[in-house]
């Protein structure tokens, strides 16, 4: 027998050994190992795997139609776990929203058995009922007309902090699902993790890693704000991921730049890892690659640097979903403004004011992104970055699988 004739999954036990970066390059040798490899991720990245852990079959499809109509995304440590294709015993289920859409979700988990349970700390509420009375922000709080918020994930602490965190339990076995909110795009909450290698996202219809070279490439992660807690760094270098300041990564900027593509940046740009997820019926494309942001390296010298994620808030009635803009990104504001009207309002019973203009929002996202790859690094964090580590990203990991 020809080992070309043993069953597809054969070839996993091994290529579950391998990293990413080296199982994509062994699909590049001919095209009998690229169809092992693209036949082997569509078994390991597979996100209904991954939530059968909290919901059934039923649940799955239904939890993933709400990701598509309220936008909400993945993220923490179970995203990172997708990506990795490992399972950490115990590990919750985080999920990030608007949180306008908020109570949507939390009926859906309810009924699908979990319990809200509250924060231990005495002025929680001790009810869903009472969380959302505390909390009675809506659609309401948006501007008329456009606006970009001027922001800098550290500053205007009103948009950018989570207005509630809502925990959901359910026990045998035990499971437990933690919503967190934010007054707009819940990206900011990504933005603004402790560290790089947890900023990976799942969306209804794909997976997205913003620093795969560093994360699955060069195994360490960058931290990004002061004063993490031990608890949590150590977790994560505890599962293969060390820590580093910008100072310890290397005596070169060259080398900070590759790894972590300074500069600005897109939500499913050239240097994120994307993972089409198989679509489900009726679920359209989502918006997620609206957003965008500027890293930039701010320091006077290398032994005080700092990484920052800057961007502005933009959000109207007008569109269903809010979203970051890279700070500095003139063009996306002026086309942004062009298109939505920043002085003209729709009449109140016209059509036109039914209608979110999301999708129009994206395509001048989208043409822009195109435009700006090749000078994506023209912010003030300079200088050019050097592609040694290319690799990674040249072999187009979310192309092997349809």
């Amino acid at each position: 027998m020809s080992i070309l004739d043993l069953p597809a999954t054969t070839d996993d036990i091994l290529l579950d050994y391998l990293h990413p970066s080296e199982f994509l390059k062994y699909s590049r040798v001919c095209k009998h190992t690229h169809a092992v490899v693209k036949s082997y991720m569509k078994r390991a990245f597979d996100i209904d795997k991954l939530l059968a852990r909290f919901f059934s079959p039923a649940e799955i499809l239904r939890f993933r139609e709400l990701q598509c109509s309220t936008g909400m995304i993945i993220s923490g440590s179970i995203a990172l776990q997708f990506f990795e294709r490992v399972v950490y015993p115990d590990s919750d289920l985080n999920l990030y929203i608007e949180y306008r859409f908020s109570r949507q979700v939390a009926d859906w988990l309810v009924k699908s058995g979990y319990n809200y349970a509250p924060r231990p700390e005495p002025d929680t509420p001790q009810s869903l009922e009472d969380a959302f009375l505390c909390n009675p922000h809506s659609r309401e709080d948006f501007p008329e007309r456009t606006s970009f918020l001027k922001n800098s994930f550290s500053r205007t602490e009103d948009y950018v902090l989570p207005l509630t965190i809502f925990n959901f339990e359910k026990r045998h076995p035990h499971r437990k699902i933690q919503l967190v909110t934010s007054l707009m795009s819940p990206l900011q909450r990504v933005l603004g993790f402790h560290s790089t290698c947890v900023m990976n996202i799942i969306t209804h219809d794909k997976a997205y890693s913003f620093y795969p070279l560093a994360t699955f490439g060069a195994r360490c992660s960058l931290l990004c704000r002061e004063g993490v807690k031990y608890a949590t760094s150590s977790k994560y270098e505890e599962r293969g991921w060390p820590m580093y300041t910008p100072y310890d990564i290397c005596a070169t900027t060259a080398r900070l730049y590759s790894l972590f593509s300074l500069g600005r940046r897109y939500v499913g740009d050239s240097c994120c890892w994307t993972i089409p997820i198989a679509s489900a019926p009726d679920l359209t494309p989502g918006y997620i690659e609206s957003n965008s942001w500027v890293i930039r390296l701010k320091s006077f010298h290398w032994s005080n640097a700092k990484i920052t994620a800057q961007y502005n808030l933009l959000a109207t009635k007008r569109l269903k979903f809010s979203y970051t803009v890279g700070f500095g990104d003139w063009h996306m504001e002026a086309a942004v403004e062009k298109c939505i009207g920043q002085n003209l309002e729709p009449a109140e019973n016209s059509q036109e004011s039914r209608e979110y203009l999301d999708e129009e929002v994206l395509r001048y996202v989208e043409k822009l992104r195109e435009e700006s790859e090749y000078d994506r690094l023209d912010t003030d964090s300079e200088p050019e970055p050097d592609n040694s580590d290319s690799d990674f990203l040249d072999s187009e990991p979310g192309s092997l699988i349809d």
